[in-house]
């Protein structure tokens, strides 16, 4: 039963050891390396006639939709 416990004990340690060294290495690597992010100049807005938006959705919404729940072709 004490060897048991002790070999429970020898893997949890190792696991927790794997672990640190693990979170170190990725800590390291955060810290050492910069940003690859390119810097790039902004786009400029595109322009929207909103009367003429607002007159195509009117429409759109005119048009019938057909919905059928009984058919076999839903």
């Amino acid at each position: 039963m004490r060897r048991l416990i002790r070999v429970i004990r020898d893997i949890l340690l190792f696991a927790i050891t794997v672990i640190i060294i693990l979170a170190g290495v990725v800590a390291f690597n955060t810290l050492t390396h910069g940003s690859r992010q390119l810097q790039v100049a902004a786009v400029p807005r595109a322009e929207v006639d909103a009367q003429a938006a607002a007159r195509r959705l009117s429409e759109a919404i005119r048009f019938r939709t057909i919905s059928s729940l009984a058919t076999a072709a839903f």
